[in-house]
């Protein structure tokens, strides 16, 4: 299987998620406990759903979760996944994350979630290379806990 790479941009590692013709750039961080992403990534153009989306969460039910960056921000998040996505142009059949409703987050990170599944390498001014190799235990922890699936966003960009 072809690594998935996070390229060197400053000092943080970063490579690009792809789902329904929105790139959405992922900083690789082992200190992040989640793989966290803004709802303003899926958004843009400034079309606020947030009520309505958490409402549909709500009523599915899908419980928040809140964590506390390493800025000390609260973030208030609802568990999701993604069907046929790619990242870092590698594609994955389902990917798990957590949609930062408060859009805390500055960066989407890809967190220890995901990244405890995976062998990655690094040696000092080169890319990470990940390398998913425990498809089946990334496929029970996505099915652990109840979670919304996000699905194709239209050209009006609601779900």
């Amino acid at each position: 299987m072809e690594p998935i790479r996070f390229r060197v941009d400053g000092n943080r590692f970063v490579s690009s998620l792809s789902y329904a013709n929105i790139e959405i750039p992922m900083m690789f961080d082992t200190g992040a406990v989640q793989t966290v992403i803004g709802l303003k990534e899926f958004l843009g153009n400034g079309i606020d759903i947030k009520d309505e989306l958490i409402k549909s969460m709500r009523l599915d039910g899908i419980s928040k979760a809140t964590f506390t960056s390493a800025s000390n921000n609260k973030i208030e998040a609802y568990p999701c996944k993604i069907n046929n996505i790619k990242l870092g142009g590698i594609r994955l059949d389902i990917f798990k994350f957590y949609l930062d409703i408060s859009d805390t987050i500055v960066k989407p990170l890809l967190g220890m979630d995901f990244i405890r599944h995976c062998k990655f390498s690094y040696l000092p001014h080169e890319d990470i290379k990940v390398y998913l190799l425990d498809k089946n235990g990334y496929g029970e922890y996505i099915n652990k806990e109840k979670c919304s699936t996000i699905f194709y966003l239209d050209s009006s960009r609601k779900c």
